[in-house]
This record gives C-alpha cells, structure tokens and sequence, in this order.
C-alpha cells in the first residue's frame, strides 16, 4: 500500500475510532470498521488485531457486537480454520443495525425506568407541590422518549422499506445532485 493510500487508512481509523467513542461504543469498534472499510480484501482477526496493534480476544470481542449490529459480516474459505471479515458498506444499514440493536433497547430500558418511577410518584402519600412538578416532569420526559420511539420506529420501517426497493435508490441518489 503507497503512503497516501496508508495515510488514508490510519486517518479514518483514528477519526472513527474517537466518533464511535463518543457515541458510547468502544474506540476499536470504530477503528476496526475503518479498517476493514477501506480494505480491498478480507481480513482475519489476527491480522485486525497486528494492524490495530492491540490483542486479538478484544477485537473478537468488539467483532462479535459488530456482526449483532450487522456492520460486518464474517466468511471462511476452504481449506483455512480462520475466520475472515469484511465492512458492509451501506452506511443506512450499519445505522439501522446499531440503532436496532442498541439505542432501541436503551430507549426501552430507559422508558420503563421513568414509567415506575411515575408511578411510585403519583402513588405516595404527600400530594404537595413538590409530588406534582416531579410528576409534571417525568411525564414530559415520558411523552417525549413515546414520541421520539414512535419516529425511532418509522424511520427503521422506511430503511426497510428503501432497502427492499435498490432501484428506486438509485434514482434518488441520481437526483440529489
């Protein structure tokens, strides 16, 4: 691989690796995709693990939650006991696997967390102003996680629905310029 082309590389899996980090996942979820994205052949988790610098149980870790989240996908070849991986490309796709995956279930987790602690509120004895603005602000936050789970949803079923319709994408795609 020429300089540039290695430049490329290691800029994309620091750059991702920090993003992934702040969105709350490991940094080498991000670097990991990011190598694998940008190579041209499959990779084993050996020679993830030697590029990355790091040991091989982590990024078999880290690969087993990408593959729950559909960012990668694993193959083997005959004749070799290793398994290979390569990045999926569809960036909709990643998105929709990590926020199926995670974000909903935390969205849920979180909801029913807020839903019982209304409800211990409005049940206790004291019915004094304190009671009510508890009670006022954990339904707002409450209607607003209903809300914002309805849309979580609607957007998954519209990716589902564009992914099952490849040509209408590519008209779209086409127009956008």
């Amino acid at each position: 691989m020429d300089q540039v082309c290695q430049q490329a590389v290691d800029d994309l899996v620091n750059a991702l690796g920090r993003l992934s980090e702040t969105a709350g996942f490991s940094r080498m979820i991000g670097q990991i995709y990011s190598l694998l994205y940008l190579s041209p052949a499959r990779i084993s988790l050996g020679e993830i693990a030697e590029k990355l610098g790091v040991s091989k149980a982590s990024v078999s870790l880290n690969i087993q939650n990408m593959e729950r989240m559909g960012m990668v996908k694993r193959f083997n070849r005959p004749a070799d006991r290793q398994n290979y991986y390569e990045a999926d490309p569809d960036f909709w796709k990643v998105i929709r696997g990590i926020l199926s995956d995670r974000e909903k279930k935390l969205l849920g987790e979180f909801k029913n967390m807020l839903s019982g602690n209304l409800r211990n509120v409005k049940k206790s004895a004291s019915s004094c102003e304190e009671t009510e603005f508890y009670t006022e602000r954990l339904k707002h936050m409450l209607d607003f996680l209903n809300m914002f789970s309805r849309m979580l949803n609607a957007y998954l079923a519209l990716e589902k629905f564009r992914i099952s319709f490849p040509s209408l994408n590519n008209n779209l795609d086409s127009n956008e310029g």
